[in-house]
């Protein structure tokens, strides 16, 4: 399965369970401004080495790991990604976090540019915690009935 296909089922099962925007930030999350990715960093390395790809649900952040799983909430809509950190940045202060166009797409922050968000950690090493992964399964089967 391809990390798109992967990222895309994972953020329909995550909006079912996420809270709303207007919710104050847990202890574990962070509050503050997104923007994403312009076309021209297509087909370039990122500060890990991969090849960019915008239609991937991909993340630059400081500090966070590599392949850091991140669930990115859109404070003004409550719609919300999982994305993986496979690179370094915003190098504006002013921004949290910088996603990919896919990312920006499901969030609604594409006409806007940029939006302010929620991130929590969801994972590591590009896997769900086992917590992040039983509440999903919950969610699903919960919806199935």
């Amino acid at each position: 399965m391809s990390y798109s296909a992967f990222f895309a089922g994972l953020t329909a099962l995550l909006a079912l369970s996420s809270p709303s925007g207007s919710e104050s930030a847990p202890d574990d999350s962070f509050v503050g401004e997104a923007s994403y990715y312009s076309a021209r960093f297509e087909g370039k390395k990122t500060a890990f080495g991969e090849i960019f790809c915008n239609k991937h649900f991909t993340a630059a952040h400081r500090t966070f790991a590599y392949n850091t799983l991140l669930e990115v909430i859109n404070l003004k809509n409550g719609k919300s990604v999982v994305v993986r950190v496979n690179d370094r940045g915003p190098w504006t202060k002013r921004r949290m976090i910088d996603i990919s166009q896919a990312a920006a797409r499901k969030l609604g922050l594409m006409s806007a540019g940029t939006g302010s968000v929620k991130v929590r950690v969801v994972g590591e090493d590009g896997t769900l915690f086992e917590k992040e992964k039983n509440a999903l399964s919950a969610v699903f089967h919960a919806g199935m009935n």
